[in-house]
């Protein structure tokens, strides 16, 4: 029992003696690391704010003296006033470049355009007795031939359809020409000259080609039993044809121009497009709008704002209304070339004046016998005669 006493006292103390003879020194090497790392990081914090606060005051003043009254508060506010004032003044550019990166911007989409209805150039030709000759033996199939389907009463599958092709193809072209963000309004009007617009987009309509087949296999009246296995019950061929221009308000110069060309030949059968042979034409004027509003931004981009950009000009005419009165009314005429825009007349007259009266004739002298007494009129008269002999 005293051996193991005495080893864990002797363990004991060896673990004291270690501790203390150990711990001091340690203890104030940390201490004396902890206090110059402090001392350290002061120093740099100092330093790096000073070196911002020279940085922010050194700065070039170019917005002026009005930026510069701006960015200097009063010292009222101390320390973080004077700081905050310096931040705002560093922000100024970035902004203005901004800003007047959205004005630009802006000033593309100003432009207005105008739509007006398409143009009628369609032929009038309406064939479909042709169709009656897949009834025939060994004759493979009926044909239609229509210039204006719209206007048809008869299609390979169904009679007709509900499609006016000059408003609903104008449609298109105005849905793509709002989405195209080129112009800042886009307004359908069949009278653009009294609009405010840059810009007037005209087309006309050459070409809605319609050619239907229906297939009988040879089988007259039997053919349709074939289109149940599948076989095709008939074919379409349509043709899209459509000269858009694009032209300027004031002169009626043409700044731009698009020959829309696209043919579709599509087969219908029971089984798969089926009561689709008419919807094409919608189909074809969105693939060539598409390709339409393309080429309008190139030409657009490549042309100056200030030439499409339309000015408003106003001469100003001066007619006397009256002889006897000095007033004038003053005519004002926007000067618009080539164009038959009416004219706005504004009579700033006021209220009448009142006519001054005319000068009036200078009094011619009366006679010399006028102006003698009637009762000396007879001794003046016997007095003449007498010089007279």
């Amino acid at each position: 029992m005293k051996k193991m006493q005495q080893t864990a006292w002797y363990s004991g103390k060896v673990r004291d003696e270690n501790r203390i003879r150990l711990s001091p020194p340690a203890c104030r090497q940390g201490r004396k690391a902890i206090f110059l790392l402090f001392i350290v990081l002061s120093l740099t914090g100092c330093l790096a704010t000073s070196r911002s606060t020279v940085k922010s005051a050194d700065q070039p003043e170019g917005n002026g003296a009005a930026s510069h009254s701006r960015s200097h508060k009063p010292e009222g506010n101390g320390a973080a006033s004077h700081s905050r004032s310096h931040k705002s003044a560093s922000l100024v550019i970035p902004e203005q470049n901004a800003q007047a990166t959205i004005a630009k911007k802006e000033e593309r989409r100003a432009l207005n355009l105008a739509v007006v209805p398409f143009v009628e150039k369609r032929g009038k030709l309406k064939n479909y007795g042709g169709v009656y000759k897949y009834l025939i033996p060994l004759v493979p199939y009926g044909t239609i031939r229509y210039e204006r389907p719209d206007e048809a009463k008869m299609f390979n599958i169904q009679n007709e359809f509900e499609f006016n092709m000059n408003e609903n193809l104008l449609e298109i072209l105005i849905t793509a020409a709002r989405n195209s963000s080129l112009f800042g309004e886009v307004v359908l009007t069949p009278t653009p000259l009294a609009s405010r617009v840059d810009l007037i987009l005209s087309g006309e309509i050459h070409s809605t080609l319609y050619e239907g087949k229906t297939y009988s296999y040879g089988i007259s009246f039997l053919g349709p039993a074939l289109w149940c296995f599948g076989l095709p019950a008939g074919s379409s061929h349509k043709r899209l044809n459509i000269e858009l221009y694009l032209k300027k308000i004031d002169t009626g110069e043409v700044v731009w121009s698009y020959n829309l060309n696209k043919e579709k030949t599509l087969v219908q059968g029971l089984y798969h497009n089926w009561g689709k042979d008419v919807n094409s034409f919608a189909n074809l004027m969105q693939e060539g709008v598409k390709e339409a509003i393309a080429s309008l931004r190139l030409r657009l981009s490549q042309m100056p704002f200030d030439n499409l950009k339309t000015t408003s000009q106003e001469a100003v005419v001066r007619l006397p209304i009256a002889a006897a009165t000095s007033q004038e009314a003053v005519v004002r005429l926007p000067i618009a070339a080539a164009t038959s825009q009416e004219a706005v007349v504004f009579l700033p007259i006021g209220k009448a004046k009142s006519a001054e009266p005319a000068p009036s004739a200078p009094k011619q002298p009366e006679s010399v016998s006028s102006q003698i007494e009637p009762s000396s009129a007879a001794a003046f008269a016997n007095t003449t005669e007498a010089i007279t002999k």
